[in-house]
C-alpha cells in the first residue's frame, strides 16, 4: 500500500487544500505526522462562518456556544471545552480563507484576547459584528483594526453614546436597531457621512429643520 506522507510537500499541501474541516479534525487524530501536517496547511476558501453566544445559561454558564467553519459546527458545548478552542484551531490549519464571517458579540462571555486567539489565523473578505453594549462595541473596534484589509458590517441593537460612534470604522452598512426616543440630526449626518450605508430601524428620528441647518452651519 501507499504511503500518502510519502508524497511530495506540494501535493499533499494541495491534498490537504480539498478537505473539509470535519475531515480535518478526524485526520488529526489518526497520528503525530497528520497533525502536524494539516497544522502547516492552509485550509481553503469558504464562503461563511460565525461565531457567537446566544444566551446566557445559569449562573452566566454559556448555554448556546455556537462555532461554524465550513461544514464543521461546535454548539453547546462545556465551558471547559470552550477554553479549548483556541488552542484546538491552530492544530487544523495555518491559515483559513472567509468570504464572509460573523461575530455576534450580544452575550458574549469571553475576553478580546480569546477571540483574537481563536481566528487569529482567519483571512476574512468581509466580517460582520452584531453589537448590543458600549463594551461590546469597543471589542468590535479592535477586532476590526485586526483585519485592515476586511471590509465591515456592523448591526447595533442599542443607542451607543454620542462619543462612541466616531470610533467605529467606516462600514459597508451599519444598522442600528433602537428603542431609543430620539436620534440627533448632527448624529445621523455624521454617520451618513462616515459609512457606506446607513439602515435606521428607530423609533423616532429627531430629524428638524433646525437640526439641519445646525448641521449645516
Amino acid at each position: 500500500t501507499m504511503d500518502i506522507l510519502s508524497l511530495p510537500e506540494d501535493i499533499l499541501r494541495k491534498i490537504m487544500r480539498t478537505l473539509e474541516i470535519k475531515d480535518r479534525t478526524r485526520l488529526r487524530l489518526t497520528c503525530r505526522a497528520f497533525e502536524q501536517l494539516l497544522a502547516s496547511t492552509h485550509a481553503g476558501f469558504f464562503d461563511s462562518g460565525s461565531f457567537s453566544w446566544l444566551g446566557i445559561g445559569a449562573a452566566g454558564a454559556m448555554s448556546a456556544f455556537s462555532l461554524h467553519i465550513g461544514n464543521a459546527k461546535f454548539r453547546r458545548v462545556e465551558d471547559s471545552e470552550v477554553a479549548l478552542f483556541p488552542q484546538l484551531i491552530p492544530r487544523l490549519f495555518e491559515r483559513i480563507q472567509f468570504r464572509k464571517f460573523k461575530i455576534n458579540l450580544i452575550y458574549n462571555p469571553v475576553s478580546l484576547e480569546y477571540i483574537r486567539q481563536l481566528i487569529g489565523s482567519f483571512n476574512v473578505d468581509e466580517l460582520e459584528f452584531l453589537v448590543g453594549a458600549n463594551f461590546h462595541l469597543e471589542t468590535a473596534v479592535k477586532i476590526a483594526a485586526d483585519f485592515p484589509q476586511s471590509k465591515y458590517i456592523m448591526e447595533l441593537t442599542y443607542m451607543p453614546l454620542e462619543e462612541s460612534f466616531g470610533l467605529i470604522p467606516p462600514m459597508e452598512r451599519l444598522s442600528i436597531s433602537t428603542e431609543a426616543p430620539q436620534m440627533p440630526t448632527r448624529i445621523i449626518i455624521r454617520l451618513l457621512a462616515a459609512h457606506k450605508e446607513l439602515r435606521l430601524i428607530c423609533r423616532h428620528l429627531l430629524l428638524t429643520a433646525g437640526g439641519w441647518r445646525k448641521v449645516m452651519q
